[in-house]
């Protein structure tokens, strides 16, 4: 597949801050429920090069029928992997050194790292794609149908894999970047989080 980095999709000078210090993340998980875990954690650069993308044992938890109808990962495949929690120091050690974390509905992935024992750090600013998508903006606001109207194509890739997801994510955010007819003050937010760090409301965890 073609993916296009926020290295060359900014000619609107959108973005402030080096995009290789933005990390783009995405989890699988057990399913939406308080109980639940991290199956797969995948991040990128705004470069595009992966930074993780790890399969995990989820404490606590033996099968996850469900969600394995969506994400095809089965307590086989996981059955010798570590946990997240084990994990843990060197994901918040990565997101830590960004000046932005981002991702699509990202409340819920930093939610799912806490209950999976890992609380995610303070420091970069956490941004939820999703939410600088203007209100009016016509068709379906989810990672398939906006990062498809930017021209993303996983082609054999398993869509609800992580990692996929991830690079959706990415064109999805470059897309946005190019795109003139979105709303400027959303971008300002952007700039604003990245120049403050913290939340500042675009990510509710």
């Amino acid at each position: 597949m073609l993916l296009t980095t926020l290295l060359q999709a900014d000619p609107h000078g959108r973005l402030a801050g080096d995009p290789l210090k933005i990390m783009i993340m995405d989890t699988e998980t057990t399913g939406f429920a308080f109980r639940d875990r991290i199956l797969q954690f995948s991040a990128c650069r705004g470069d595009g090069t992966t930074l993780v993308n790890e399969l995990f044992k989820p404490e606590g938890i033996k099968s996850w029928p469900r969600a394995q109808q969506v994400n095809g990962i089965s307590p086989e495949q996981i059955k010798n992997a570590r946990t997240f929690r084990e994990a843990g120091e060197r994901c918040r050690a990565m997101m830590a050194g960004m000046l932005a974390v981002a991702g699509w509905n990202l409340g819920y992935d930093l939610r799912m790292m806490r209950q999976s024992g890992v609380e995610p750090p303070r420091g970069p600013a956490y941004i939820d794609l999703m939410r600088l998508l203007p209100a009016g903006m016509a068709g379906s606001k989810s990672l398939e149908s906006v990062s498809c109207r930017y021209g993303f194509d996983p082609g054999s890739a398993p869509r609800h894999n992580a990692i996929v997801d991830v690079w959706a994510t990415l064109h999805a955010f470059c897309g946005m970047l190019r795109d003139p007819d979105l709303d400027p003050p959303a971008f300002r937010a952007w700039r604003q989080l990245l120049q403050q760090g913290g939340n500042c409301g675009l990510c509710r965890g």
